[in-house]
């Protein structure tokens, strides 16, 4: 699959929630294997809730390794810490595809 592919995917499920995520912007992401099989197609669904990138990662351990104790982070805060204990080199070879870059904070 090509990158246009993964990014046209991004952008199709961003615009499902425009206006619903003010006063942010509606973002996609896209999580891709090595072996280029989407793992997780994930948007910014409404203002004050987790961005789509870390929507994105979230769903993707999950299809990785089928832990489901992180399905309880509902917050970006707790959703970055769990990854950061328990996802170690689990993302390795992975391509993630969003609409904006990702924030920093």
């Amino acid at each position: 699959m090509r990158d246009d592919f993964f990014m046209r995917l991004a952008i199709g499920e961003a615009w499902k929630y425009q206006g619903l995520t003010y006063p942010n912007p509606a973002v996609g992401a896209v999580v891709v294997s090595k072996e280029g099989a989407i793992l997780s197609i994930a948007a910014h669904r409404m203002s004050g809730a987790p961005h789509a990138e870390v929507l994105a990662l979230k769903n993707a351990y999950t299809v990785l390794t089928g832990d489901r104790v992180i399905e309880h982070c509902e917050n970006a805060r707790d959703i970055h810490h769990y990854l950061h204990v328990n996802a170690a080199e689990i993302f390795h070879g992975c391509r993630i595809y969003t609409t904006l870059e990702p924030c920093n904070h």
